[in-house]
């Protein structure tokens, strides 16, 4: 019952006062005498009893009453913060209390009424400006998924639609297995600027997973982006990423026509100078040689999931970088290289760059073309008075050797190293230059690498600062002919050479090779005796593609090596050859 303990009080102060009353009114009743006063006297005791009851009920409760009024009044006024106190022992400071905690609750719901009100308010002019901004924007949390607010134009840029609620990776790169290196490598950068907000300062174009890449949209155009990292924050904690993508394909084409114009400038150039050091009729069988070994590779593609295909491909292109190395084309090397890292990622069952294969050969026809074209303009030079001057006769075995002299020189310049090279023929000119080139400069290459010390540690190991290398041509009693390639280098380390053959499982950890099992090992193919990839050697494809070329001439390879003393490589044709 509403105001218990207040009317207890008051019946108690009422039955008082009339008790005290009563008592009072029996007594003066039976002094007076007179009828008229004793009825005077009545009116009065009861009006004198209403009066206290009515101060009583004033000080009791209508004060109280008049006081949540005027509390009322200031919270309707609008003071919500307004706060009631009452002093009392009763059901009134009760009620503060609950009128108190009813003001709170309505503060609060008028405060979420208003967050969500603004919310809304909100959302409507992000909508309104992700509609109209011109960027690629979307939002990411900690999971990397996708928020709903993403930008209209991010929705144009990439062909998308329902792009809220994926996962950054499977909107990105959505063929989970070719393109796992590059999910990974992304999952792996967006968490460590969650984890490490400072990384957002660091981020440059060298460690940026989204800086300029290609990607293809659902209408299977191409398109090159550009993403930027923004922080989202509540107060003080990152709870958010904003990317930016940018498109920016006009541009990439325009920088890749313009670097194709550098080297097509550039490979004009080499061409030249090697046309006048050797003559066009090589370049001509460079040309032809070289289109029937992309022509493998192209059919290739076609089954390039397959182990063996892979590593066909790549003695393909091992042969086809041998020969640019030789005629120092710069250029078709490096295109050759760019191919040979797409086949090391097949290698490891990444495919996601197979498109860029078709794009890397139509770059090496251009350049053959360019030759072509030079070719063309050297005939005409060299039919005119000025171009008479100019032997373009040379013996082919000399152009061999100053050639590799060249390339040689050029080699262990990259690699920091000295070398003397030197070359001797039993004959006047080895009709079989063109058949064993490749790998004769596979060997060379190998030799310089390989085989041959750094300066400081020739020096230590008390030899002079210059490797020494040397090739023979000379011709057998059978009238086959051998060809040998020697270097005072560093040897073959098969306690070494072991150890790598058994870490990369070309042999078992138990068994126990001889040095000729060793040997074989390092004409296997893949077999690499090192990790890192230099632009001579790291392929593991040299010395088997050595041994395939040779066996395609029904030779013969072995080799004879000192460990710290150095190597010789005895290359035997059979007769009738020449």
């Amino acid at each position: 019952m509403f105001l218990k303990s207040v009317q207890i009080k008051i019946s108690a102060v009422v039955l008082v006062l009339l008790l005290l009353n009563t008592a009072a009114t029996v007594l003066i009743m039976a002094i007076i005498n007179s009828p008229v006063l004793k009825v005077i006297f009545l009116l009065s005791a009861l009006l004198l009893l209403l009066f206290v009851i009515f101060v009583v009920l004033r000080l009791v409760v209508l004060n109280k009453i008049y006081q949540l009024e005027r509390e009322v009044d200031i919270v309707a006024g609008g003071t919500l913060d307004h706060t009631f106190y009452f002093k009392s022992d009763d059901e009134f400071e009760d009620l503060a209390d609950r009128l108190n905690n009813m003001f709170s609750t309505i503060k609060k719901r008028n405060i979420d009424e208003r967050a969500a009100l603004i919310d809304e308010i909100t959302a409507l002019e992000n909508e309104k400006y992700l509609l109209n901004v011109n960027d690629g924007l979307l939002f990411i949390d900690y999971g990397q998924i996708i928020s709903d607010y993403y930008s209209q134009s991010l929705v144009e840029i990439f062909d998308r639609d329902e792009i809220g609620g994926q996962h950054l990776s499977d909107f990105l790169f959505p063929l989970k297995e070719e393109q796992r290196e590059k999910r990974k490598t992304l999952e792996k950068f967006i968490i460590g600027l969650f984890n490490n907000p400072d990384l957002f300062d660091s981020i440059d174009k060298g460690n940026n997973p989204l800086h300029n890449i290609w990607i293809s949209r659902n209408d299977g155009r191409r398109i090159l982006i550009d993403g930027t990292y923004h922080k989202v924050e509540d107060k003080g904690e990152l709870v958010q990423i904003m990317i930016i993508f940018k498109e920016r394909t006009e541009e990439g084409l325009l920088e890749k026509k313009l670097d194709e114009k550098d080297m097509r400038s550039s490979f004009e150039l080499e061409s030249i100078i090697s046309i006048l050091r050797a003559g066009p009729g090589p370049f001509l069988q460079f040309i032809q040689e070289s289109d029937g070994l992309l022509g493998q590779f192209r059919s290739n593609i076609l089954d390039i999931h397959s182990k063996d295909v892979i590593e066909h491909s790549f003695r393909v292109i091992n042969s086809m970088k041998c020969s640019a190395s030789y005629f120092d084309f710069k250029s078709v090397e490096k295109l050759c290289h760019n191919l040979e890292d797409i086949l090391s990622e097949f290698r490891k069952g990444d495919f996601e760059r197979k498109e860029a294969l078709d794009i890397i050969i139509d770059d090496i026809y251009i350049q053959f073309e360019h030759i072509n074209h030079l070719i063309n303009r050297f005939g005409e030079f060299l039919s005119s008075e000025e171009g008479k001057i100019y032997d373009t006769h040379k013996n082919e075995q000399d152009h061999f050797f100053d050639s590799l002299k060249i390339m040689m020189t050029r080699n262990a310049d990259y690699l920091n190293k000295e070398i003397e090279f030197s070359f001797h023929s039993d004959f006047e000119n080895f009709p079989l230059i063109n058949e064993i080139k490749n790998p004769v400069i596979h060997l060379l290459r190998n030799a310089v690498d390989f085989g041959i010390e750094l300066p400081s540690e020739r020096r230590n190991a008390g030899k002079g600062e210059k490797g020494k290398i040397d090739i023979s041509i000379s011709e057998t009693k059978e009238r086959g002919a051998r060809i040998t390639i020697e270097d005072d280098g560093r040897g073959i380390d098969f306690e070494k050479l072991r150890e790598i053959a058994i870490l990369k499982g070309f042999i078992k950890k138990e068994e126990n090779p001889g040095q000729g099992n060793l040997i074989r090992t390092l004409f296997k193919s893949g077999f690499s005796s090192r990790d890192d990839i230099s632009g001579l050697s790291g392929r593991g494809v040299g010395l088997d593609a050595v041994k395939e070329d040779i066996s395609r001439l029904g030779g013969k390879i072995s080799i004879k090596t000192d460990h710290l003393r150095g190597s010789r490589f005895t290359i035997l044709l059979p007769p009738g050859l020449y």
